[in-house]
């Protein structure tokens, strides 16, 4: 039998400063004893603290309804911080743990109050830092099965967004998520080990990653997952696994995404010693016009994550990562794609199709990128995060390239080049600096390789930046090529 309740039936006040999270919880506790149903939030504004859904509950926030997250960590009882990850807190404003059949819909919206958790920002283009501890993830899913989320929007999260953790048949869809871009670790999902998990049609605006899948240690492997028609802008990777990969991923597919104003539109990070394999993306449309320096539409990256500790249990051997095909990816960028392994890893069987790369700038690597060794960024190589060329690839058995086409500058510098960021070294010069240098460009190969064996690159006729420069640059290599 399905049972509804309105959340005003059981005393809550829209527009008061009085929490509405007891009355919110009386409704779902009643219609969970009855056997499940519908909690139904109407229109208005509701403060809230933390919310614990149950088993065959439909929580329905109505168009005009607004769950207003408390600026009061008191609002949110701790229950416990799992896992190793910096980012993951133990205050929740939605928890819902071993549940079945849990749905959140309905048009309405969720509103993280971040910046009640954040120090003032120092200035307009400058990260935020956050106060400690704080809200995060904003939502908590773990240990679910057949979890739907959709038709809601969710904006200004004080840390990450939506953690589904280790949950089945998950339905993801129609979900807005609008943070801050500089908000302090404001992920948008982080999807770690999940399975059977399909997310689609969703809009994310995200400081940090926007869809991640993840296999932190306190998790399960990530299996048979679709991410598809998704709009997506950040100021770190937009669709990507890793870097917690401490359980195998397989059977993964992201396609017909579009990616704005972000350095890295696919990252692929395998660094805790498991597999990553069977992951097709393909129809990616994405630009780099973020104003940071060091951009990489594409980058993959197997190593292990702490060189310095000895291989044991704490710092697993070197993983895997193959079988690995990305197709059809148009990129406006400054960067270039890149492709590492290290530590005696290798990447197999990788394949790329139907690069169409069109170049605004060139920005020129070899300046910062020896010296820069973030954790995502192939720390083990400064050759490869210094080579002059649009596709870098080190360590590579069977690396199949087809179907690349290149676009050198053509001296006239897109209008949302340029953005002034106060972030040191990590900034991309102003305007003026890049028109001076656009007149010369540093000069680039379209390929360079080292260490890699097997495979055949096909340049498709893909030249250098300017004469004199070879197209493609090998280096100890035996890489078939079609010129």
């Amino acid at each position: 039998m399905h049972h509804a309740a309105d959340i005003r039936t059981h005393g809550a006040t829209a527009n008061s400063d009085l929490l509405a999270s007891p009355a919110i919880q009386k409704a779902i506790d009643t219609v969970a004893a009855q056997g499940g149903g519908t909690v139904v939030i109407p229109p208005g504004i509701w403060r809230s603290g933390t919310i614990h859904l149950r088993s065959n509950i439909h929580l329905i926030l109505e168009p005009g309804a607004v769950l207003l997250g408390s600026g009061d960590l008191a609002d949110y009882p701790s229950v416990g911080r799992s896992g190793a990850d910096n980012d993951r807190h133990d205050h929740h404003l939605l928890i819902a743990r071993d549940c079945r059949r849990v749905r959140i819909s309905g048009g309405g919206s969720i509103d993280g109050n971040g910046s009640a958790f954040w120090h003032p920002p120092t200035g307009p283009r400058s990260w935020i830092r956050a106060r400690e501890p704080r809200v995060s993830p904003l939502l908590e899913l773990s240990c679910c099965s057949d979890l739907t989320i959709d038709d809601i929007t969710i904006r200004n999260s004080p840390g990450w967004t939506v953690h589904v953790f280790c949950c089945d048949r998950v339905r993801i869809r129609g979900v807005t998520i609008d943070n801050p871009m500089w908000g302090p670790n404001t992920d948008g999902f982080d999807l770690n080990g999940v399975r059977d998990l399909v997310l689609s049609q969703c809009l994310v605006t995200a400081g940090d990653d926007a869809i991640v899948l993840k296999t932190s240690r306190d998790a399960r492997s990530c299996e048979r997952v679709v991410i598809s028609d998704c709009i997506l802008k950040t100021y770190c990777a937009a669709l990507k696994l890793g870097t917690e990969s401490w359980h195998d991923f397989r059977n993964i597919t992201m396609s017909n995404c579009v990616v704005h104003g972000s350095p890295r539109a696919v990252g692929i990070y395998a660094f805790d010693g498991a597999t990553i394999e069977d992951v097709a993306i393909s129809n990616i449309a994405c630009d780099t016009a973020c104003g940071w320096a060091l951009n990489r539409p594409i980058h993959l990256d197997l190593r292990r994550r702490d060189r310095s500790r000895p291989i044991g249990p704490d710092a697993p051997a070197v993983g895997r990562m193959r079988n690995i095909s990305i197709s059809n990816v148009t990129a406006r960028t400054d960067g270039r794609i890149i492709l590492t392994a290290a530590d005696g890893g290798r990447l197999r069987n990788i394949h790329l199709r139907g690069l169409c790369l069109r170049y605004p700038i060139i920005e020129d690597p070899s300046e910062i990128g020896p010296r820069g060794e973030p954790l995502q960024f192939s720390r083990h190589s400064p050759e490869a995060r210094g080579a002059r060329s649009a596709v870098v690839a080190d360590g590579v058995d069977g690396l199949h390239l087809d179907g690349l086409g290149i676009a050198w500058p053509d001296g006239q510098l897109d209008a949302d080049w340029g953005d002034e960021l106060d972030t040191g070294q990590w900034a991309r010069p102003p305007r003026a600096e890049l028109l001076r240098r656009l007149a010369q460009p540093p000069p680039f190969h379209a390929i360079w390789l080292r260490d890699c064996h097997g495979g055949l690159v096909d340049l498709g006729g893909a030249t250098a930046s300017a004469p004199g420069v070879e197209a493609i640059a090998a280096v100890a290599s035996t890489v078939s090529i079609r010129r």
